[in-house]
């Protein structure tokens, strides 16, 4: 993020305006979900988004086959363990394509995720 110290001072009206700025930020579509991986905001995006993505989207919720492999490849693991965003490579056989996620904590609490 180019200026992460203004972030914090940034006054948002809604999640999906806070995913459209982070998604504006990154140059790609943001989504946003709770700890039981239920959807809570989407940004505006380009006109090609992964499955997975747009499975998300459409069911309100990150799909349980998504959800199995993320954990058995290691993925929310390491969201659960580091405190910088991790690099995802693209999973094909769920419609996973490259992405970046962080999870989204109070104090040692995982609140949710953003990818």
């Amino acid at each position: 993020m180019k200026d992460n110290a203004s972030l914090s001072h940034k006054k948002f009206q809604s999640l999906e305006e806070f995913a459209d700025y982070i998604s504006t930020m990154l140059g790609g579509p943001v989504t946003i979900e709770d700890a039981g991986h239920r959807l809570l905001a989407y940004s505006m995006h380009s006109d090609y988004s992964d499955e997975a993505r747009v499975s998300t989207i459409m069911s309100r919720r990150v799909p349980e086959n998504v959800v199995n492999k993320l954990w058995k490849e290691g993925v929310i693991p390491a969201l659960h363990k580091e405190q910088e965003p991790v690099v995802i490579s693209s999973i094909q056989d769920i419609g996973l394509g490259n992405r970046m996620a962080i999870a989204i904590r109070r104090k040692q609490e995982i609140m949710g995720y953003i990818w």
